[in-house]
Protein backbone atom coordinates (compact mmCIF):
# COMPACT_ATOMS: atom_id res chain seq x y z
CA UNK A 1 0.00 0.00 0.00
CA UNK A 2 1.14 3.49 -0.67
CA UNK A 3 1.67 5.83 2.23
CA UNK A 4 -0.81 8.60 2.91
CA UNK A 5 1.23 10.89 5.17
CA UNK A 6 4.20 12.89 3.92
CA UNK A 7 7.51 12.56 5.81
CA UNK A 8 8.64 16.15 5.20
CA UNK A 9 5.35 17.58 6.44
CA UNK A 10 5.57 15.49 9.60
CA UNK A 11 9.12 16.72 10.21
CA UNK A 12 7.81 20.31 9.97
CA UNK A 13 4.93 19.53 12.35
CA UNK A 14 7.33 18.24 15.00
CA UNK A 15 9.29 21.47 14.89
CA UNK A 16 11.80 20.66 12.17
CA UNK A 17 13.84 18.34 14.38
CA UNK A 18 16.98 17.19 12.60
CA UNK A 19 17.64 13.67 11.37
CA UNK A 20 20.04 13.29 14.31
CA UNK A 21 17.08 13.47 16.69
CA UNK A 22 14.43 11.82 14.51
CA UNK A 23 15.59 9.58 11.70
CA UNK A 24 13.63 9.06 8.50
CA UNK A 25 13.19 5.41 9.56
CA UNK A 26 11.52 6.51 12.81
CA UNK A 27 9.15 8.78 10.91
CA UNK A 28 8.40 6.00 8.41
CA UNK A 29 7.48 3.60 11.22
CA UNK A 30 5.13 6.20 12.72
CA UNK A 31 3.63 6.79 9.27
CA UNK A 32 2.76 3.08 9.13
CA UNK A 33 0.82 3.52 12.37
CA UNK A 34 -0.92 6.75 11.37
CA UNK A 35 -1.90 5.51 7.91
CA UNK A 36 -3.23 2.29 9.39
CA UNK A 37 -5.18 4.22 12.02
CA UNK A 38 -6.74 6.47 9.37
CA UNK A 39 -7.70 3.47 7.25
CA UNK A 40 -9.25 1.79 10.28
CA UNK A 41 -11.16 4.90 11.38
CA UNK A 42 -12.60 5.43 7.90
CA UNK A 43 -13.07 1.73 7.09
CA UNK A 44 -11.49 2.44 3.69
CA UNK A 45 -8.23 0.73 2.81
CA UNK A 46 -7.60 2.14 -0.65
CA UNK A 47 -7.36 5.91 -0.28
CA UNK A 48 -6.23 7.47 -3.54
CA UNK A 49 -5.18 11.01 -4.44
CA UNK A 50 -8.23 11.17 -6.73
CA UNK A 51 -10.63 10.78 -3.77
CA UNK A 52 -12.29 14.12 -2.87
CA UNK A 53 -11.43 13.71 0.82
CA UNK A 54 -7.83 12.59 0.31
CA UNK A 55 -6.28 15.92 1.39
CA UNK A 56 -8.17 15.81 4.69
CA UNK A 57 -7.23 12.16 5.27
CA UNK A 58 -3.60 12.97 4.51
CA UNK A 59 -3.60 15.89 6.94
CA UNK A 60 -5.20 13.72 9.65
CA UNK A 61 -2.58 11.01 9.14
CA UNK A 62 0.21 13.58 9.39
CA UNK A 63 -1.22 14.99 12.62
CA UNK A 64 -1.57 11.48 14.10
CA UNK A 65 2.07 10.77 13.21
CA UNK A 66 3.32 14.07 14.62
CA UNK A 67 1.34 13.51 17.84
CA UNK A 68 2.97 10.10 18.22
CA UNK A 69 6.45 11.54 17.71
CA UNK A 70 5.91 14.59 19.93
CA UNK A 71 4.70 12.40 22.78
CA UNK A 72 8.19 10.87 22.95
CA UNK A 73 9.72 14.14 24.19
CA UNK A 74 8.99 16.30 27.19
CA UNK A 75 5.87 17.98 25.87
CA UNK A 76 5.17 20.76 28.36
CA UNK A 77 2.97 22.67 25.92
CA UNK A 78 1.04 19.49 25.11
CA UNK A 79 1.54 19.88 21.38
CA UNK A 80 1.04 16.14 20.94
CA UNK A 81 -2.46 16.36 22.46
CA UNK A 82 -3.28 19.36 20.26
CA UNK A 83 -2.15 17.46 17.16
CA UNK A 84 -4.04 14.31 18.20
CA UNK A 85 -7.24 16.27 18.84
CA UNK A 86 -6.89 18.10 15.53
CA UNK A 87 -6.43 14.78 13.70
CA UNK A 88 -9.48 13.29 15.44
CA UNK A 89 -11.57 16.32 14.45
CA UNK A 90 -10.48 16.06 10.83
CA UNK A 91 -11.02 12.31 10.58
CA UNK A 92 -14.37 12.68 12.37
CA UNK A 93 -15.54 15.05 9.65
CA UNK A 94 -14.34 12.66 6.95
CA UNK A 95 -16.15 9.71 8.53
CA UNK A 96 -19.34 11.76 8.96
CA UNK A 97 -19.28 12.67 5.28
CA UNK A 98 -17.67 9.47 3.97
CA UNK A 99 -19.86 9.15 0.88
CA UNK A 100 -18.80 12.64 -0.22
CA UNK A 101 -15.15 12.14 0.77
CA UNK A 102 -14.87 8.98 -1.32
CA UNK A 103 -16.73 10.25 -4.36
CA UNK A 104 -19.93 8.40 -3.42
CA UNK A 105 -18.37 4.95 -3.57
CA UNK A 106 -18.60 4.01 0.07
CA UNK A 107 -20.81 4.36 3.11
CA UNK A 108 -19.57 4.27 6.66
CA UNK A 109 -19.42 0.75 7.97
CA UNK A 110 -19.39 -0.70 11.42
CA UNK A 111 -16.24 -2.58 12.23
CA UNK A 112 -15.99 -4.29 15.57
CA UNK A 113 -14.24 -7.23 17.16
CA UNK A 114 -16.03 -9.59 19.49
CA UNK A 115 -14.13 -11.76 21.94
CA UNK A 116 -15.60 -14.30 24.29
CA UNK A 117 -14.14 -16.72 26.77
CA UNK A 118 -14.43 -20.46 26.59
CA UNK A 119 -17.78 -21.72 27.84
CA UNK A 120 -17.58 -24.30 30.61
CA UNK A 121 -20.54 -26.56 31.26
CA UNK A 122 -21.55 -27.56 34.76
CA UNK A 123 -19.79 -30.94 34.76
CA UNK A 124 -16.50 -29.28 33.77
CA UNK A 125 -16.84 -26.57 36.39
CA UNK A 126 -18.82 -28.02 39.33
CA UNK A 127 -17.99 -25.18 41.74
CA UNK A 128 -20.15 -22.71 39.80
CA UNK A 129 -23.91 -22.83 39.60
CA UNK A 130 -25.02 -22.50 35.97
CA UNK A 131 -26.66 -19.24 35.03
CA UNK A 132 -29.92 -19.58 33.21
CA UNK A 133 -30.41 -16.61 30.89
CA UNK A 134 -33.91 -15.33 30.36
CA UNK A 135 -35.18 -16.13 33.86
CA UNK A 136 -35.69 -12.71 35.50
CA UNK A 137 -35.46 -12.60 39.27
CA UNK A 138 -34.19 -16.18 39.60
CA UNK A 139 -32.10 -16.86 42.70
CA UNK A 140 -28.72 -18.53 42.22
CA UNK A 141 -26.30 -19.77 44.79
CA UNK A 142 -22.87 -18.14 44.70
CA UNK A 143 -20.37 -18.99 47.41
CA UNK A 144 -21.98 -18.62 50.82
CA UNK A 145 -24.65 -16.11 49.84
CA UNK A 146 -27.73 -16.10 47.67
CA UNK A 147 -27.83 -13.42 45.01
CA UNK A 148 -30.90 -12.16 43.22
CA UNK A 149 -30.15 -11.23 39.63
CA UNK A 150 -32.49 -8.50 38.47
CA UNK A 151 -32.80 -8.06 34.74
Amino acid sequence: MTTIADRDTIRKLIGGRSTNLVSDAQIDSVIEFSDSFVRTKTNKLDWDTADPGYDSVQKASEYFASAELLSRWEDTEEDSKVHWDRAMAIIGCVVTNLATATGGEQQAGNVFTMVSGEYLTSPLNPSVMPRRPGKPGAVYEGGERLYRLGY
